[in-house]
């Protein structure tokens, strides 16, 4: 312990300053693990929100001295490119999700069209079969007749 009372001031100063830095810095990690989980979670659009309260916090930090700005910098850097990762990886699978789309709706276009052919080659074949039965109607008519 310290006997001259200016000292004593300043470890009282450090006390507080220490905390309040500690503070600072687990806000930071906290956020930071936030982030982390909605990248987990492919969540583009909530680890962006992230990402800017995050990149706001270490700036606030910077400014007041309790982290270097060249680690904040990087940081900072290493945030945005997960989440660059993230969104380039979610708008190929969404890509890849259309692509199947359109093969499938072409699968049962195809479908449809088949269907249609099938039902006009029935539709042909009854009507030639139908003058058919109306001939052989009309015979047993005349034999009857007579």
């Amino acid at each position: 312990m310290p006997n001259i009372k200016s000292q004593k001031k300043r470890m009282r100063q450090t006390e507080k300053r220490t905390l309040r830095n500690r503070a600072e810095k687990t806000r930071i990690k906290t956020y930071v693990s936030y982030f982390q989980e909605a990248l987990e979670k492919r969540d583009a659009k909530k680890a962006e929100e992230l990402l800017s309260l995050v990149a706001k916090y270490i700036d606030k930090a910077v400014a007041k001295g309790i982290i270097h700005k060249n680690r904040a910098a990087d940081k900072k850097s290493r945030l945005a490119k997960k989440l660059a990762l993230l969104k380039k990886e979610v708008s190929e699978e969404e890509k890849a999700k259309e692509a199947q789309e359109v093969k499938e709706e072409a699968k049962e276009v195809k479908e449809v069209k088949k269907e249609k052919k099938t039902r006009k080659r029935k539709t042909k074949e009854e009507k030639k079969a139908a003058p058919k039965k109306k001939a052989a109607s009309k015979k047993k008519e005349t034999k009857k007749k007579s």
